[in-house]
């Protein structure tokens, strides 16, 4: 379990973009977690960063601090955990976070609800048309536009090099 509790610790410094070194102090907490309890490295690793990303910061305000309180009071398991990551990891969706929907979202001055039928003020809807597969097609067949010929491409190129290059001598020469 040694390797077990080196790769999550591996993750949270990935995660907080601390060295390793920083997490020393929780090293034996997670050794004794990855033994005894019922975690998985990954779901532990899981677990945390969701934890250090989107909880409170407890204790002194230290990220490490933080982490060592959380680890003291983790749950016996991943499967007794409610936390979004875990029952994420289990195969459980979750509805959204309350800090990532817009109250009133869709709702705004030129936005209707399913329940308000019919076209939108001032503009006709496909029901003038009777359906969208009788909607009126373009008169006009599409016009191909013909391609340059390769020659043109390149004059042009070597066109714009040369203003270019006559552009950057003559703001030399007068920054001299």
């Amino acid at each position: 379990m040694t390797l077990a509790a080196s790769q999550v610790i591996t993750v949270l410094a990935n995660a907080m973009r601390r060295p390793t070194s920083d997490y020393l102090a929780i090293y034996q907490k997670l050794r004794v977690i990855l033994e005894e309890d019922s975690w998985e490295p990954v779901e532990l690793a899981l677990h945390l960063v969701h934890i250090i990303t989107t909880g409170v910061l407890v204790g002194d305000g230290d990220e490490i601090d933080n982490l060592s309180w959380r680890l003291d009071r983790l749950p016996r398991a991943s499967a007794d955990c409610n936390c979004r990551a875990c029952l994420e990891n289990r195969g459980i969706r979750t509805g959204p976070t309350p800090g990532s929907t817009v109250p009133n979202q869709g709702r705004g001055r030129y936005t209707r609800t399913a329940k308000e039928k019919g076209p939108a003020p001032g503009r006709p809807g496909w029901e003038a048309y009777g359906s969208r597969a009788a909607r009126p097609e373009s008169e006009a067949p599409p016009v191909s536009i013909p391609r340059p010929p390769l020659e043109a491409i390149e004059e042009a190129a070597r066109a714009g090099r040369a203003h270019a290059q006559m552009a950057s001598q003559s703001a030399a020469d007068g920054a001299a």
